[in-house]
Order: structure tokens, then sequence, then C-alpha cells
């Protein structure tokens, strides 16, 4: 959490009050079997934006207690979904990032963002490929990621 927090909402003067982050974390609803959480996060990220909704947290309950050395969330305008709560576009990029480190120290991160809607398209998506960026230290690296 804390590089997410530095990056994201590193004081309480960083985020307006209107541009809550959500945190959140599909682990504690699927397990964490580490290929299968790669799947699931970014199959709830696309419920998410399917939805306009964010999850609550079955992790977590409001009465739940933090660690108390920790950094105040709602100062910084953070938030833990403790119930689902409409996730708007607000006419502006809706962003996921989606953080998932495993038991050998590595990690994956994947920003999505979510622009607003554009006119739909007349007629059928006739394409035949779709580009699917990525990125790794090493080809090794990268060829565990893909696989």
């Amino acid at each position: 959490m804390e590089p997410v927090l530095g990056v994201f909402a590193p004081d309480e003067k960083f985020r307006s009050k209107d541009e809550v982050l959500w945190d959140g974390s599909v682990k504690a609803n699927v397990g964490h079997g580490e290929r299968f959480s790669r799947v699931a996060n970014l199959v709830e990220v696309l419920l998410l934006t399917e939805h306009n909704t964010i999850l609550s947290h079955c992790g977590m309950k409001p009465s739940s207690k933090i660690n108390h050395n920790y950094h105040d969330l709602g100062a910084r305008t953070v938030q833990i979904g403790f119930k689902p709560t409409p996730w708007g576009r607000k006419g502006r990029p809706r962003r996921v990032l989606i953080n998932n480190f495993n038991a050998a120290s590595g990690s994956t991160t994947l920003l999505l963002e979510n622009v607003p809607l554009a006119a739909p398209l007349a007629g059928k998506d006739t394409r035949t490929h779709h580009v699917l960026p990525s990125s790794s230290h090493s080809a090794p690296s990268l060829k565990r990621t893909c696989s």
C-alpha cells in the first residue's frame, strides 16, 4: 500500500474531496492463488467499469481496525469499499491500478484507464487483431509473465 499511497495520495493536500482513491482486494474474495488472482483482478476491474460500481471489500468491515501506525486514509481521501458504491464517470477518465505481488517477491502492476464514452460504433467491429503491449525486465521474465 505504501507505493500506491506515495504516488496517488502522498499527503492530505494531493487529492480533492471529490477525487476518492478506492482501495480493494480481490484476493479477499477468491483466495491467494497467484495466477488465478491475476485474472480475477482483471475480471473484477472489467465488471467495475461495466456496472459503474465499486464493490464492497469482503475482508474488512467498517468496524475493522487498521494498523494504528498506518496513515490516516480518510485525510488522504482514500476509502475502502464497505458497501457497493456508485462509480460515476464525471466526464473524466477513471483509472484502476492492479498490483499483484507473489510469494517470490515479484510484482506485476497494471494501470488501466477507462476514458469517457465516445459515440457508439456504427456496425460490427471488423478488426481481426488487437495489440496488447507488455513489458518486463528481461526476456525470461516476460515469458513467465505471459504464460
